[in-house]
């Protein structure tokens, strides 16, 4: 699967280019909010053509496999031929969108998924964006007696709520690493009061 990566131009044309190794997911969806959030960044982007994937900087070559910070550009890093791996330039959004692959389109500082002719804005929060994945290998753990007690995996907007409803706090950990403390305010206020 791969991804189009466009921008709307002033005259209505999309110029764009083809990551040959993402799809369209959290990770994808927070570098392009996060590290693509302007004209200048987007059109550095896109003047490094087609890419296997897609870094938080457009700037500065891939340093081999592990590099997580550069893009790997077929032209730049690949030393592929230019004239097939250039960014390409749609008449139309129509032409843009009818493409087989994903299309995110940048358009006026927002990013946005071009779904069967119309387009959609990508999801401001992170945790709003679709991922069938996003809560495999995360427990939720509680204070019980001096020891950690699992306790079944709500999802992540019914955290707060749960630590709430029973005044505890919740240890969240994804495979072995504590990734969140979730408080009940009823605690932090008691905490406070004995101060």
């Amino acid at each position: 699967m791969s991804i189009q990566i466009g921008k709307l131009l002033s005259d209505g044309r999309v110029r764009h280019i083809k990551a040959l190794h993402e799809t369209l997911s959290k990770d994808l969806v927070r570098k392009l909010r996060v590290f693509y959030p302007n004209d200048k960044r987007v059109d550095a982007l896109l003047s490094l053509g087609d890419m296997l994937t897609l870094g938080p900087s457009p700037y500065g070559k891939w340093t081999g496999y592990g590099d997580v910070v550069h893009c790997y550009s077929r032209i730049r890093d690949g030393r592929e031929a230019p004239q097939q791996f250039v960014s390409r330039i749609a008449d139309n959004m129509d032409i843009f969108s009818s493409m087989e692959d994903t299309c995110l389109l940048f358009d006026n500082g927002k990013w946005y998924v071009m779904d069967k002719g119309e387009r959609r804005e990508l999801p401001t929060l992170i945790g709003e964006t679709s991922s069938h994945d996003s809560m495999k290998q995360i427990t939720v753990y509680v204070n019980n007696r001096a020891k950690l007690e699992r306790i079944e995996t709500p999802h992540w907007q019914k955290f707060q709520e749960l630590a709430e409803r029973e005044s505890r706090i919740l240890y969240v950990y994804r495979g072995s690493r504590l990734v969140r403390i979730i408080r009940s305010s009823n605690l932090k206020k008691k905490l406070y009061a004995t101060l």
